[in-house]
């Protein structure tokens, strides 16, 4: 075979790898509008029926393949892990006698297999620690497109186009034109909800920022249009502090400065667009502010009577009190699993300290790569959203594994000054270097 050939074969290979881990990365990692309207029509209760296994498999091919084994610090740690919250599952049953055995298995499940996920990628062979980059910023480019076009469509043609919607076409006779007049309208793109798509943006953004550098800027302006177009607190959040530490770095070049120029101007227009909800908002009047303020109040009257032992996974609603004013927010007779708007709060009231401190694990975790951005997710993840977004916070693990992986990585190309081995001095002898450590 000649170079030109073997070349060629080998850019069809890494191609064919990237569109591979592309399509696992949006199914599994954000797909849950997807699997969210597959539960729906199958009438089973989690959507994770249909993910787990396409995770689970993914892993499976990949050892079966020839991929590394797993390193033993991640295989004891996902064995502790699940057999400690067996612990607490015999715990909680006998306390209780009652708790949502299947979600807690479902719980148990998500945590041994994203430590599995962690230590897979922190140990990646080069073609996986290569493909899964590119593919990630195919996903981010896709998913902020994706955005517009439900955003577009919406505007131009009163159809929205997000994936829930396609999957469950609105009903006959429904006055669209009415809807847009009555509330503005936000796009949910690949996702369930408006929510979780700024959620799954700030995770693909996150891994596109730490593991491919020359795409931080292009992504960047991606991420604030999808923002504007969302009418997302949570990706203004996340772009602010990115602009602030490009900012204060100090070292950009003009095209990097125009770049968050843009951005601050699409952070201004989306500020004027949703400028009565603002209003609404500093004045006590918006509803989404009133429940995540009253959800809070609920939460911690749960927790005041049950910490640190917890009441149960799934017995939240048996012990929560919810006013009358609820019936202005939601029905939550139809939102059979809703508990509050704060995913501290639920696990603190549910599992007790072992909640707290599974939380804080995940956190934790999500500083072992060394970068502040998978830290600030974390913050949002625990701050704004009401529910562990299981498929975010898969792909956030793999990121956090690469970053280990390239921390390993560069220590081991580190030589320390005193074992410079200087020219004409034989093998085995050591003397001490005046070069510096940068050399």
């Amino acid at each position: 075979m000649t170079e030109t050939a073997a070349s060629t074969s080998r850019q069809q290979l890494s191609t064919g790898l990237t569109l591979a881990l592309t399509a696992v990365i949006l199914l599994v990692g954000f797909g849950d509008g997807i699997a969210y309207r597959i539960r729906d029509m199958a009438g089973v209760a989690s959507p994770w029926l249909f993910l787990f296994p396409l995770l689970i498999g993914a892993l499976l091919l990949y050892w079966t393949s020839g991929g590394r084994s797993l390193q033993p610090e991640y295989f004891l740690g996902a064995l502790l892990c699940a057999g400690f919250m067996m612990i607490v599952l015999m715990l909680h049953l006998f306390l209780h006698g009652e708790v949502y055995i299947v979600g807690y298995l479902q719980l148990t499940l998500f945590v041994a297999v994203l430590i599995v996920v962690q230590g897979v990628f922190a140990d990646a062979p080069q073609w996986l620690a290569g493909a899964f980059p590119r593919a990630l910023a195919f996903a981010h480019y896709f998913l902020c497109g994706y955005v517009l076009l439900a955003f577009a469509s919406w505007h131009l043609l009163g159809s929205d186009l997000s994936i829930p919607n396609l999957m469950v076409p609105q009903a006959p006779g429904l006055d669209i034109g009415g809807l847009i007049e009555s509330r503005p309208f936000r796009p949910s793109g690949f996702s369930v909800e408006p929510a979780w798509a700024a959620m799954a943006l700030a995770a693909s953004y996150t891994g596109v920022h730490c593991l491919m550098p020359a795409e931080r800027d292009r992504a960047f302006l991606a991420l604030a249009v999808a923002a504007v177009a969302l009418q997302s607190p949570t990706l203004v959040l996340l772009a602010s502090v990115v602009a602030v530490v490009y900012t204060a770095r100090g070292r950009e070049s003009f095209a990097r400065a125009g770049i968050v120029v843009l951005a601050a101007v699409a952070m201004v227009f989306l500020m004027y667009s949703a400028r009565e909800r603002l209003v609404d908002i500093f004045t006590g009047l918006d509803p989404s502010a009133l429940m995540r303020l009253s959800s809070t109040s609920v939460a911690w009257h749960v927790i005041e009577d049950s910490f640190p032992l917890g009441v149960g996974y799934g017995n939240f609603r048996h012990f929560a009190e919810y006013g009358p004013e609820w019936s202005n927010y939601i029905s939550l007779a139809e939102a059979q699993y809703y508990k509050s708007d704060s995913l501290f709060l639920n696990y603190a009231a549910e599992l007790g300290i072992w909640g707290v401190a599974l939380l804080l694990f995940i956190c934790w975790n999500f500083t072992r790569g060394k970068h502040p951005l998978p830290a600030v997710f974390a913050v949002m993840l625990l701050a704004l959203s009401g529910t562990l977004l299981m498929p975010s916070v898969f792909v956030m693990a793999a990121i956090v594994g690469l970053l280990q992986r390239r921390k390993c990585d560069e220590c081991s190309r580190q030589v320390a000054p005193w074992e410079v081995q200087p020219p004409g001095v034989p093998l085995g002898w050591r003397v001490p270097s005046l070069m510096s450590r940068e050399a």
